[in-house]
């Protein structure tokens, strides 16, 4: 997870607590992050999948997700 971030950053803090929040999610369920997953808890919190768009902006947010799931996998 690391090196993905080193690659793509750097992040803002807001945009860090996104992305370690969505490893966790992924490695407690040990499957492929869903993007529905964003409306749960920790991610409710913030807004949701609301609040991950407004803190990556919605291309750099869909092109995220898409490379996570692959660093993830």
């Amino acid at each position: 997870m690391e090196e993905f971030t080193q690659q793509a950053g750097p992040f803002t803090d807001a945009q860090q607590w996104w992305i370690e929040k969505i490893a966790d999610a992924t490695a407690a369920t040990e499957t492929d992050f869903a993007p529905k997953l964003l409306e749960g808890f920790p991610f409710s919190a913030r807004g949701g999948t609301f609040g991950f768009l407004h803190d990556f902006g919605r291309e750099a947010a869909i092109n995220l997700l898409d490379e996570l799931r692959r660093a993830l996998a």
